[in-house]
């Protein structure tokens, strides 16, 4: 397994005193070695206050940190600790009981937590959807913001942005799709600039020429009924319209004479020419000029009115229609005079002309549409207020009928999330009174327990087997306030002053030590912990050091259970530990048995360099091990005969090889087993039959092997020792390596070579 078992704290960042942007990894099991000042108690501190390089957050766990602060705050002279509340046999029954409740508590708390999430999921929903309700919104309203822009903005008091439109067409306007063409008249008018009034246009009236005096002329032919000669003359030359045409044209400019022949005109000549006409036809003549000048009179007024109606006009209407009619009434009018002159130069011929009425109750239609529309301009001007209020309504009701499926949707999605979101507080509510009544029973269970005295007991028992004389702990007194705490007194009750250092720090590591087991008031609620403990043996004797030691190691059996698989009963509360130290030796006496357990356990070495600390993860790839490729961890302090037995690993020369071996032999035996040299090959050699070979046969090459071995033991590094002289030459490492094998095993400390051979390939 190559991955780390994370812990409860899965990274430590480090960015204060002399640490610059430093972070760690931790597993279950941490083990810190440093220098005085690398920066140790910095790592510790970030467990304490704030916590604020802790990741994630730890505060459900009881997080405990043994260090100086903590010797200083709970040992002092003349002042009081509190009591440590822990089980003795009368209580073992009530903490079942409690932890069978908290067990469900815990359970609850699980459920909460879990729906807790759900419901803030759920929270977030309205959120995203509005987001994208603004966008859907802002899409679909294009068109009407860039058409009516200040109708939009009448709504809105602030900047017009997603938000507010959003906001706007949330609220509870009728969605009612708009007449485009109308709504944008009415915005024309309602928010247009000009506020000028405009007179309606005349309409005409209808000329009825077919009541005008003389139309009847027009269907008859008008000739003279004169008999005398001159009159039958003219009439049967055909010449009577021709005559009368010509003497109103040139009689008063002729002098007298015929303006053909020259010839003077008898004296009588016109008395002859009136009596060519008649009075029925003169008077004929003169009611069709009539006519004609009425007719004349009155089209002429008809045009003038049709084109003034255009001076000054409302300049939203469109005259072209009015323009192609008002035109063809203008050239029916000419070509009915162009008639009428042939019937004043022709009496006596019959002329019809074209009716105009129709073509001016077309134009009347025109206008009164016109007139409409000035109307109503004119009335919006008059109260151009109420109209933008109208037009603004009328907008905001165009665009809340473009999104109204897409706001349907929306509540709904609102309204469902609502109704979800009741029924989890609901649930929520439900899950916090069965906790609430859970806590209350633990609480009046825990009132029950009274433990403080058998904690105190088991520290002054520790203290006694630890050879520590001349003080103990005592309850403070019996008062409320004093029951519940510990003092620490000489024997004769009096405080104890003047205690050593070693002394107080072993009474509040012991104190320590139970304060994990326990709880510091009989109510409190028991939570999993994570420790903490920094440089735990300073100033203490080696006896002292080795309680603490066995103390810790069982702490860590503890939070070791987490990793790994133990007994359904097994204890688990410390969920993670971290353990920093200067201490070399005791660090070998906490950890010698963990370093192969890679998957919970980490070795950091923290050095300092130029004032600025940095923190190293111990492991590495062992070539020599099993499985070379899986990286394992390696302590970061060993003591010489440790790093032997790596050398003798990894050496390849067999020169080096005996060098390594005899270091080995000189220390295992003779100094820490106390043989001495001649004693040792005694020892070897007594037994003969160890070196028969399968067959029974003595081994001469392994007896000679184990001399040469035995030879070198207690000789120099020069190879010469005593008056044993040999020549070191190049031999099989692996023949040597049995070698050594086979020594340790005649010694009967076969046991000892496989668990550094085990170290090895760790």
């Amino acid at each position: 397994m190559d991955e780390k078992l994370p812990g409860v704290v899965q990274k430590i960042t480090l960015n204060t005193n002399t640490y610059q942007n430093r972070s760690i990894e931790p597993t279950l099991i941490n083990f810190f070695f440093g220098k005085n000042g690398a920066g140790k108690s910095t790592i510790a501190q970030c467990f304490k206050g704030k916590r604020e390089g802790l990741f994630p957050d730890v505060s459900a766990y009881e997080v405990l940190v043994y260090n100086q602060d903590f010797i200083r705050e709970n040992l002092q002279e003349d002042r009081s600790m509190p009591g440590v509340f822990s089980m003795n046999a009368e209580d073992i029954e009530k903490q079942n009981q409690i932890a069978a409740k908290q067990e469900e508590l815990d359970k609850l708390r699980g459920q909460y937590a879990t729906q807790k999430k759900t419901k803030e999921g759920k929270e977030k929903l309205p959120a995203s959807l509005r987001g994208e309700l603004e966008s859907r919104f802002w899409s679909l309203t294009v068109a009407p913001r860039a058409d009516f822009p200040k109708a939009v903005k009448a709504k809105i008091s602030n900047r017009i942005t997603k938000a507010t439109v959003c906001d706007q067409l949330l609220t509870s306007i009728t969605a009612k799709e708009a007449n485009l063409d109308e709504l944008h008249r009415l915005y024309d008018i309602a928010f247009g600039s000009d506020s000028t009034t405009y007179t309606e246009l005349k309409k005409p009236q209808l000329l009825a020429e077919d009541k005008i005096d003389g139309f009847d002329l027009l269907d008859e032919k008008i000739i003279s009924s004169s008999d005398n000669e001159y009159a039958k003359f003219i009439k049967r030359i055909g010449a009577t319209d021709w005559l009368r045409r010509s003497h109103d044209t040139y009689a008063h400019k002729a002098d007298g004479k015929c303006p053909y022949c020259m010839k003077k005109l008898d004296d009588d000549f016109e008395e002859q020419f009136a009596a060519c006409f008649d009075e029925h036809y003169r008077q004929d003549i003169q009611k069709l000029q009539g006519f004609i000048s009425e007719y004349e009179q009155k089209t002429t007024a008809l045009i003038t009115l049709l084109q003034n109606n255009k001076l000054g006009a409302f300049p939203q209407i469109d005259f072209s229609a009015y323009d192609d009619k008002v035109g063809a009434l203008a050239t029916a009018i000419k070509l009915n005079k162009e008639h009428l002159a042939d019937k004043v130069e022709t009496p006596g011929t019959v002329k019809s002309i074209e009716p105009l009425d129709d073509k001016i109750t077309e134009i009347a239609a025109l206008i009164d549409g016109f007139n409409q529309d000035i109307k109503s301009y004119n009335e919006i001007v008059k109260s151009r207020a109420t109209k933008q209020t109208e037009c603004v309504t009328a907008v905001w009701q165009h665009m809340a009928f473009l999104v109204k499926s897409v706001k349907t949707d929306y509540t709904k999605k609102i309204h469902d999330n609502k109704n979800e979101i009741d029924a989890l507080n609901a649930e929520l509510k439900t899950l916090t009174d069965k906790g609430k009544a859970l806590s209350d029973e633990i609480t009046d269970l825990a009132k029950e327990i009274k433990g403080i005295d058998s904690t105190m007991l088991a520290i002054n028992k520790t203290l006694s087997d630890s050879g520590f004389q001349g003080f103990h702990l005592r309850k403070k007194g019996n008062k409320d306030e004093d029951k519940n705490r510990y003092v620490i007194v000489r024997d004769d009750n009096s405080p104890a002053r003047g205690l050593s250092e070693g002394e107080k720090n072993f009474i509040a590591f012991l104190y320590f030590y139970h304060k994990v087991w326990g709880r510091e008031s009989a109510d409190a609620v028991f939570k999993d912990r994570i420790v903490v403990i920094d440089d735990p043996v300073s100033s203490m004797d080696s006896s002292s050091l080795f309680i603490v030691s066995t103390i810790i190691r069982e702490l860590i059996g503890i939070c070791y259970n987490n990793g790994y698989p133990a007994r359904a009963d097994a204890k688990r509360f410390i969920r993670q530990m971290f353990i920093l130290t200067h201490n070399a030796y005791f660090l070998h006496g906490i950890s010698y048995d963990r370093i192969k357990q890679w998957e919970c356990v980490n070795f950091y070495l923290v050095k300092k360099t130029n004032n600025i600390s940095e923190v190293l993860c111990c492991t590495k790839h062992n070539p020599h091990s099993k499985e070379p490729t899986i990286p394992h961890n390696y302590n970061p302090v060993q003591n010489s005969y440790a790093a032997l037995w790596h050398e003798y690993g990894e050496v390849k020369s067999a020169i080096a090889l005996k060098r390594v071996m005899r270091h080995i032999l000189d220390y295992y035996f003779l100094q820490i087993s106390g043989f001495e040299g001649q004693v040792l090959r005694e020892r070897i050699f007594k037994d003969e039959t160890v070196f028969n070979d399968a067959d029974g046969n003595r081994d001469e090459e392994l007896v000679q092997s184990i001399n040469a071995l035995l030879q070198y033991v207690g000789s120099d590094t020069q190879g010469f020792n005593a008056g044993f002289d040999y020549v070191e030459d190049t031999e099989d490492i692996q023949s040597l390596k049995s070698t050594f094998e086979k020594v340790f095993e005649i010694m009967g400390q076969d046991q000892h070579y496989r668990m550094m051979m085990e170290t090895i390939k760790a």
